[in-house]
């Protein structure tokens, strides 16, 4: 009897099978961390060899039911399962992906342990639309996401304001960054699945070039606009619009804006 291979990086909850790709690099093959995109160097994934595909169940998403015919064997003790690197940096994605603010109690938990497996590009992919701030209404400290000019958003009291010029134009030149290396590790992809590992180098630095030239122009046009919202703003204001720290006076002690 056939049951669901639990080691793939995701399940077909219709066919009640996973999806035979691989779990530690989501079926890509490659690892692709920016050092290795950058140098050309062999990314493969070193789970399941470059395949793509899940180890265990080899692509089929299925496995061997464990109960059979045969007496199970006598288990005496049972190890704790240890957390996967890939099951931690999946939730350390997720949460990013989903979040306007993250704690920072919440941060340094995953940060703690993608440190101890050495997994620091995961950190700096995660946190690569964040900054640290202080939220000038309630004072909670966190990562909050950088929305559109700098705007940033904290659930918890429905503060929006606008981080800092310096701080604007240093997210831009990460953005950049950022943006080429995608699109340089997209195309060395493309090109290692073909075989052409040469061509793959000279794409990603194609990729890279073309990319970041337009990512830099669209920085030149944000950054003097952010600059002048930013700087013209006033107090915190909630998701309404309205200033909150003005309706309610002095009697708040809300703390102005750090500009």
């Amino acid at each position: 009897m056939a049951q669901q291979c639990k080691d793939c990086d995701s399940i077909i909850i219709l066919g009640k099978r996973g999806n035979g790709k691989c779990s530690s690099c989501h079926g890509r093959g490659t690892k692709n961390t920016i050092v290795n995109d950058i140098s050309g160097s062999d990314t493969k994934c070193w789970k399941c060899k470059g395949t793509g595909t899940c180890s265990t169940c080899r692509g089929s998403g299925i496995v061997a039911s464990t109960t059979a015919s045969a007496p199970a064997p006598t288990v005496t003790h049972a190890e704790p399962r240890p957390v996967l690197t890939s099951d931690l940096e999946k939730g350390w994605y997720r949460l990013c992906n989903s979040s306007d603010f993250i704690p920072q109690s919440t941060v340094e938990q995953y940060t703690d342990q993608l440190k101890a497996t050495r997994n620091h590009v995961a950190i700096a992919v995660g946190l690569s639309d964040f900054t640290g701030e202080t939220c000038p209404k309630c004072g909670s400290r966190g990562q909050f996401k950088i929305h559109f000019l700098g705007s940033l958003r904290h659930p918890d009291c429905s503060a929006n304001w606008y981080i800092g010029p310096g701080s604007y134009i240093l997210y831009q030149l990460g953005q950049i960054f950022h943006t080429g290396i995608r699109a340089g590790g997209s195309m060395k992809d493309d090109a290692d699945r073909k075989g052409d590992s040469s061509g793959g180098i000279i794409n990603a630095i194609f990729g890279f070039l073309f990319v970041a030239v337009f990512r830099a122009a669209l920085a030149v046009v944000l950054i003097p606009i952010q600059a002048v919202v930013s700087l013209a703003q006033g107090k915190p204001t909630g998701t309404g619009g309205a200033s909150r720290a003005n309706a309610a006076g002095s009697g708040t002690g809300s703390p102005g804006n750090r500009a």
